[in-house]
């Protein structure tokens, strides 16, 4: 079965209009089992890192002024990925029990994580840049938080924050039970959240698609977040890596006719960690939400529902989004919003770079990168209508490009929308839209039978299923019956696509 499609279905349920409707799965573990895999991962991968961190430290010397810890990582890292990849295709692990693999998955990303960033940064207390540029703020933060657990400007005494402080605030509670000064847990405190950054992803990807592409998913998260670099701020880095299984989770369950509400109160603590965090990556990851419930409406009115069903629907859902969010912004910002920080001007946005005056082409073919995101690319635009990832790439990466036009128009009233720092949106976005994209391909949809293989030249048996034309409709191409029995008109036998609601 394609990883990148919802298993089809049979059963259909019937709008108040009278059509029919075939009922869409959903997440493919339920709210506890989703719960208890995202502590477990948490809780692993943080207890994982800091004690590689500690054999690291402590271990022998790898001489830090040369080359060896790059060739020690290197090597740990090429038998990592190796053990990641080759897990996919071993029997003996592909049918071990679950939690095997669910510890060997999460383990071996934060693993991965934790070498990548705590051996190159062996000979240094400090994290990548050092004590220079925007880590100089990001320490001085870091101090404040230590010092005290309330909420604090890093500058000046006794004004609430304006930059969200929660990861610096989780931080300083770290460098506290560490007995640690906040300079001092930077680093650590980082390399951790690298870690567990990961070992989330996968269990998040897992919500959408089977174990094997969510590997594969997270395992493209991580090396295109070290590859960037977007690790150098790892406050920032969480809510990049999760926002695209978070938006094929919402379009999963947008495009569903009801269905547990649990989703979406997972879709509102991601927004509420990014307005914790990151308040940037809560107004574009709040937009794209609203976007794809526009086009849930709009397709589900199409294909027969009745208008206010699914306007009150789609409203509730997003709702309960909004209110999620919004309870676990005001445990940063009520501070700033009731201290007189409404109607402030914000300085920090007035700031133009380079890379916000150029559109960002990462699917440029000038490097095994860019031709990952360009397959990535062409294969989001080529499986629109069958795949709901496909469709949340296209989307994200229209959205992206979309808030470049407004913070180049927003000049004109002498501010920017920071449009450089979806840079690592796209990047990763379209990485692993190309992971999916050679998914497909290393699962023989590429060509047909090998010229020596049995299948090859004879006639396959039962009947066949033909993906449409680009230009026919979704009814050409489809399953014959041979059977004179009746066949249902919920269309059991009709191909999966995204627009008509039978596959996301």
């Amino acid at each position: 079965m394609d990883d990148t499609t919802v298993p089809p279905t049979t059963r259909t349920r019937a709008y108040e209009g009278g059509s029919t409707h075939p009922v869409i799965r959903g997440p493919r573990f339920g709210a506890g089992r989703t719960a208890v895999d995202l502590v477990a991962a948490v809780v692993g991968a943080l207890v994982l890192s800091m004690a590689i961190q500690f054999v690291i430290a402590k271990g022998p010397t790898l001489v830090p002024d040369t080359h060896v810890p790059d060739a020690a990582l290197a090597l740990l890292a090429t038998g990592l990925i190796g053990c990641l990849i080759g897990g996919l295709v071993v029997r003996r692990v592909r049918t071990a029990p679950g939690w095997v693999r669910f510890v060997g998955a999460t383990g071996g990303l934060a693993a991965l994580a934790t070498f990548a960033l705590a051996l190159p940064l062996l000979a240094t207390r400090h994290y990548l840049g050092g004590t220079r540029g925007d880590n100089e703020f990001r320490l001085r933060y870091f101090e404040r938080m230590t010092s005290g657990a309330g909420l604090a400007d890093f500058n000046y005494e006794g004004l609430p924050p304006f930059y969200p402080a929660g990861w610096f605030w989780l931080g300083g509670r770290f460098a506290n039970l560490a007995g640690m000064q906040g300079w001092e847990a930077y680093k650590p405190f980082s390399i951790a959240t690298m870690a567990v950054t990961a070992a989330v992803t996968f269990v998040l990807w897992r919500l959408v698609v089977s174990g094997r592409i969510a590997v594969l998913a997270s395992l493209a998260t991580l090396v295109m977040g070290l590859h960037v670099p977007a690790v150098g701020e790892p406050y920032a880095w969480p809510t990049t890596a999760w926002l695209l299984p978070v938006l094929v989770l919402t379009w999963t369950c947008l495009r569903r006719s009801g269905g547990p509400l649990w989703p979406f109160v997972l879709v509102g603590v991601y927004l509420g960690v990014c307005a914790m965090t990151y308040t940037l990556h809560l107004v574009f990851a709040a937009l794209v939400v609203v976007v794809l419930a526009v086009v849930a409406g709009v397709l589900a009115v199409r294909e027969g529902g009745d208008r206010g069903s699914v306007v009150r629907g789609l409203a509730g859902r997003v709702a309960v989004v909004a209110g999620v969010s919004a309870a676990l912004m005001l445990v940063v910002w009520a501070p700033y919003l009731f201290g007189g920080g409404i109607g402030a001007k914000n300085v920090a946005a007035q700031y133009l770079p380079a890379a916000s005056a150029y559109f960002p082409t990462p699917f440029t073919p000038s490097g095994p990168v860019g031709i990952l995101c360009l397959a990535g690319l062409v294969w989001a635009v080529a499986r629109l209508r069958s795949s709901r990832v496909a469709v949340v790439v296209v989307v994200t990466v229209a959205a992206v490009y979309v808030w470049y036009v407004l913070s180049t128009l927003a000049l004109a009233f002498d501010t920017t929308l920071l449009a450089f720092r979806f840079n690592v949106t796209v990047n990763v976005t379209l990485a692993i839209a190309g992971v999916f994209a050679a998914s497909r391909c290393s699962g023989g949809r590429c060509a047909g039978p090998r010229s020596g293989s049995p299948s090859a030249g004879r006639p396959r048996s039962g009947p066949r299923l033909r993906m449409p034309s680009p230009g026919l409709p979704l009814s050409v191409g489809m399953p014959v019956r041979r059977s004179r029995s009746r066949v249902s008109s919920g269309g059991g036998g009709s191909s999966p696509s995204v627009w008509s609601s039978r596959s996301a």
